[in-house]
């Protein structure tokens, strides 16, 4: 997903990537960035989280039973999956 591109900025694009390791039983999601300064597509992930799914099931589980505004957000997203 683009980001959105202020003037005299480098663009970027927001990723979430499915990884399959190799000998791993389980697949791992990635929550990272891309950026183009000049004409390279650059791999810009200085600070990402990358999990396994169980893992990443556990956080959100955890951030919607304490975070009113999580719980929100994923109501909000699930509606418009709904439509």
């Amino acid at each position: 997903m683009k980001a959105q591109i202020l003037p005299n900025t480098v663009p970027y694009w927001d990723v979430v990537d499915l990884i399959k390791f190799e000998n791993e039983k389980e697949h791992w999601m990635h929550i990272g960035y891309y950026r183009r300064p000049k004409d390279k597509l650059v791999w810009g992930n200085q600070t990402t989280i990358t999990e396994p799914i169980s893992t990443w099931k556990k956080v959100l589980i955890q951030a919607t039973k304490e975070k009113p505004w999580f719980r929100e957000l994923l109501s909000e997203v699930n509606a418009e999956l709904s439509l």
